[in-house]
């Protein structure tokens, strides 16, 4: 599991990359850091968190699979925080 917590200036300034090399073909490291960074009171926070995991069933043309035949499952959600 990959976990990024971040500050972004904005709403529109979010940018969203899978820190993953696509070309990997066997036990593939991530490619970034994993970060953690809670913010400040009003700030706006980009939370992404990506995981691996192994394919029972081989579905032909899945956008999401690996070139080492697993699966990549990704959620993000921007948020701003209370003004605490």
């Amino acid at each position: 599991m990959h976990v990024n917590v971040r500050q972004i200036d904005n709403f529109q300034s979010a940018n969203y990359s899978v820190p993953l090399d696509m070309s990997c073909e066997r036990d593939c490291d991530w490619t970034e850091p994993e970060i953690w960074n809670t913010g400040v009171a009003s700030s706006v926070m980009l939370v992404q968190v990506y995981y691996r995991y192994p394919s029972i069933l081989q579905v032909p043309f899945a956008a999401n699979e690996l070139a080492d035949g697993r699966r990549l499952l990704s959620a993000a959600t921007i948020f701003r925080n209370e003004p605490f």
